[in-house]
């Protein structure tokens, strides 16, 4: 069986990446902030996935968990990041003008 790691697993891109990649017979570790989001999806199939909550912006610990989640999958075939960080950017901020004619 191949295996997998999703980095943002609770919604979106990431849970249906986990759920096709399933599908397809792989073993995959889902990972993700909320917990009760990452256990609903290993209740589904529990013979195919493993869950571990963390949050991307601890690196150290995104990187310690990655590696022993790696290990208890025994390795790893692919790994998709679809999780991500983000600072207000105030210059990036615009004001739309509506005009009526």
């Amino acid at each position: 069986m191949k295996k997998a790691i999703i980095v943002g697993t609770t919604s979106g891109i990431g849970k249906g990446l986990a759920e096709l990649l399933v599908e397809k017979q792989y073993q995959v570790g889902i990972t993700g902030r909320r917990t009760e989001r990452l256990e609903a999806l290993t209740a589904q199939k529990p013979d195919f996935y493993i869950s571990r909550t963390f949050d991307v912006t601890d690196t150290k610990e995104t990187s310690d968990k990655l590696d022993a989640l790696t290990a208890e999958l025994g390795g790893l075939d692919l790994l998709i990041i679809c999780s991500g960080t983000g600072d207000e950017n105030n210059g990036l901020e615009f004001a739309v003008t509506i005009s009526r004619q």
